[in-house]
């Protein structure tokens, strides 16, 4: 078994929550654009919530992926949701989206926490000469009963996954995303193992 950070494969567009679409749909109160906190929002939701898909800096992307990640959140299409729904449900909440002119997906907000499970290895956290953090590492036999989950130490902007999640992706063909095992990688980069 090994653990991953998802990142967004910079050859699809990133999905993005329009901030006068929380406050319109949300209030003030929701601030799911950018608050990555594991804060539930299923109850609050609402019908036609609507994202964007935009390209990342730099980049020439056009094509709306399977998959995206962002803000400690990842997108599903409807094709991601029907192959992953079974793995991810008791990990977190699906919150319906639209986007485009009538398509529809969901936002997985992970609610799993790490640290809540005492699965964060202190023994392989390290920070630099400034306070830093540099690297860090999970104890794995402590995550067996989820796919995916966040963390505090990174102030919850990363969504990691087991095997279990990254196989399947990989198996699917779902397109979007890229695992990285080296869990501090917080910006990523593109590679050949893009999904």
């Amino acid at each position: 078994m090994s653990i991953n950070r998802i990142h967004q494969d910079d050859e699809y567009l990133i999905f993005h929550i329009p901030s006068d679409e929380v406050v319109e749909k949300l209030g003030r109160a929701y601030p799911i654009h950018i608050d990555h906190s594991p804060i539930q929002y299923a109850s609050v939701w609402p019908a036609g919530f609507r994202i964007e898909f935009l390209p990342e800096v730099d980049s020439d992307a056009h094509i709306v992926p399977d998959l995206s990640v962002s803000g400690g959140k990842l997108f599903l299409s409807e094709k991601a949701y029907g192959a992953l729904k079974s793995l991810l449900e008791t990990d977190g909440e699906f919150l319906p989206v639209e986007y485009h002119k009538s398509e529809k997906g969901y936002l997985f907000n992970p609610l799993v926490i790490a640290e809540d499970m005492d699965a964060l290895d202190e023994a392989r956290t390290g920070y630099d000469e400034h306070g830093n953090l540099e690297h860090f590492d999970f104890i794995e036999n402590k995550l067996e009963s989820v796919a995916t989950f966040k963390a505090k130490i990174d102030h919850f902007n990363g969504v990691f996954c087991r095997d279990t999640l990254k196989n399947t992706i990989e198996e699917t063909g779902l397109t979007g995303v890229y695992f990285q095992p080296d869990l501090a990688n917080f910006s990523g980069e593109s590679s050949d193992t893009s999904h």
